[in-house]
C-alpha cells in the first residue's frame, strides 16, 4: 500500500513539472509571436507638422544587436521626408535629433532628401546632434538645440584592429593572394606600409573635405568659425550659437513657437515612429548608454 502511494505522489510530481514546463513554453511562445507582431509597427499621429525622428546610430539598412535596434536607415528616413513633402496636410517637417552620427553614404542620402524639399524644415538637437547628424540638421533651414548639447564633430574617422603583432609573437604566418597593389589595405594581419598609410589619408581627406564643405556651405560660415568646423570638434550648444552651427536655444517647444509665427497657424504635431517591441521595452534600461557605446565603434563620420 505504502508503495502505491509512492508512486502516485512520484506521477503527480511529474504531472506538475509536465506543467510547470508546457506553461513556460506557452508563455516563451506568446511572448515571442507578440513582439514578433508589434516590434516594428509604425505608429502615426496626425498634425500639419511632420516629426521625423533621428535618434540612432545611421546606416543604410537598419541592423540589430540581439533585441536592440542598434541603427536607423536611411532608406526609412528618406521615404519619411518624402511622404512628409507629398502629403498636403502637412505644411512643415521638424527633425528631432539624437544621434552621434553614421556612415557617409546613409547620411548624405538624408541630407539630399531634406534639400528636395520646399516645404519649411526645422531640426531640434537634444543630447547630440553630432558628426553625420550635424550634417543632416545643417541642412534644415533651422536648427534648435539645448544649450549644453554635443554638436558639430565635423570629422572622418577610419578604424580597425591589427592582430600583426599578435600573429607574430605566437608564430603564425599571414598568407594572401591578391590581384592588385593595394587590394589588401587595411588588412588586420598586416601592419600598413607607409604609402597605404598616406593613400588611405588620402581616401579619409576626400570625404571629409566633402562632408565640411557642404556643413560650411549650409550654414553660410566664413573664416575662422569654417575653419574651426573643419577640425572635427565638437561644441556644446552655447558654443555652436556664437559659431552659427544653431539658430536658437530650446526644444520641441520654442520649435512650435518658430513655426506658429512663420507659418501664421496653430501647430500640431504628426509623430511617425517605430513602436517598441515588448522584450525590446523589457531589455531596454538605459538607451542612451547602449548608443554611447554602440557611437563607439567604427562609424566613419563622426
Amino acid at each position: 500500500m505504502a508503495k502505491k502511494e509512492e508512486k502516485e505522489k512520484n506521477y503527480s510530481w511529474i504531472a506538475i513539472l509536465v506543467i510547470l514546463v508546457a506553461g513556460f513554453f506557452f508563455f516563451v511562445l506568446f511572448i515571442v509571436l507578440l513582439f514578433a507582431s508589434i516590434s516594428s509597427t509604425p505608429t502615426t499621429t496626425k498634425g500639419n507638422v511632420a516629426v521625423i525622428e533621428i535618434n540612432n546610430i545611421i546606416t543604410t539598412e537598419r541592423m540589430s544587436q540581439g533585441f536592440f535596434s542598434a541603427t536607423m536607415s536611411s532608406r526609412e528616413i528618406v521615404k519619411a521626408i518624402e511622404e512628409a513633402e507629398k502629403n498636403p496636410r502637412v505644411h512643415a517637417i521638424m527633425f528631432e535629433i539624437n544621434s552621434p552620427g553614421g556612415t557617409p553614404v546613409a547620411t548624405h542620402e538624408i541630407v539630399k532628401a531634406i534639400k528636395n524639399v520646399e516645404k519649411p524644415t526645422i531640426s531640434v538637437i537634444r543630447e547630440t546632434g553630432a558628426s553625420g547628424a550635424y550634417w543632416i540638421a545643417s541642412a534644415t533651414d533651422y536648427i534648435f538645440a539645448d544649450e549644453l548639447s554635443m554638436t558639430g564633430s565635423v570629422g572622418v574617422l577610419a578604424s580597425y584592429l591589427e592582430f600583426s603583432g599578435f600573429l607574430e609573437r605566437y608564430n603564425v604566418t599571414y598568407q594572401e593572394v591578391t590581384g592588385g597593389e593595394y587590394k589588401e589595405l587595411g588588412s588586420p594581419f598586416k601592419p600598413l606600409a607607409e604609402d597605404e598609410e598616406l593613400l588611405l589619408q588620402e581616401k579619409i581627406d576626400l570625404v571629409h573635405d566633402f562632408f565640411a564643405d557642404d556643413v560650411i556651405r549650409n550654414r553660410g560660415l566664413e573664416g575662422e568659425h569654417a575653419e574651426l568646423v573643419r577640425t572635427g570638434i565638437f561644441f556644446m550648444g552655447l558654443e555652436a550659437k556664437q559659431l552659427g552651427l544653431i539658430d536658437g536655444f530650446g526644444g520641441e517647444k520654442e520649435a512650435k513657437e518658430y513655426l506658429e509665427e512663420l507659418l501664421g497657424r496653430e501647430i500640431t504635431l504628426s509623430r511617425k515612429q517605430r513602436r517598441t517591441g515588448l522584450l525590446e521595452a523589457m531589455l531596454i534600461t538605459n538607451s542612451f548608454s547602449i548608443q554611447d557605446l554602440l557611437g563607439r565603434q567604427s562609424i566613419l563620420l563622426r
